[in-house]
């Protein structure tokens, strides 16, 4: 659960010492976030689907990312831009 960015310290020790095997096991557990499960139910669902690399888990991202928003408010706000 280490490797879980997005976790709280406090959830990573709980998930380590307890180990459940269930998502409805971790939501069982006092202190664990309904967004901490949403995380890894998402990692399962996509480990399962496309593999995952063991050196780090991530949770998904969605949108821009930041450098790609920056760039997208620059051109916004840029009035040379006429598109």
């Amino acid at each position: 659960y280490d490797r879980i960015s997005g976790l709280r310290l406090e959830e990573i020790e709980k998930l380590s010492q307890l180990r459940p095997h269930t998502l409805g096991q971790i939501s069982r557990i006092p202190g664990i976030r309904p967004a901490a499960i949403h995380i890894i139910s998402l990692i399962l669902k996509f480990k399962g689907e496309k593999g995952m690399n063991e050196n780090a888990i991530n949770a998904p991202t969605w949108g821009h990312s930041s450098s790609e928003y920056q760039k997208d408010l620059k051109t916004d706000q840029d009035p040379e831009n006429k598109s």
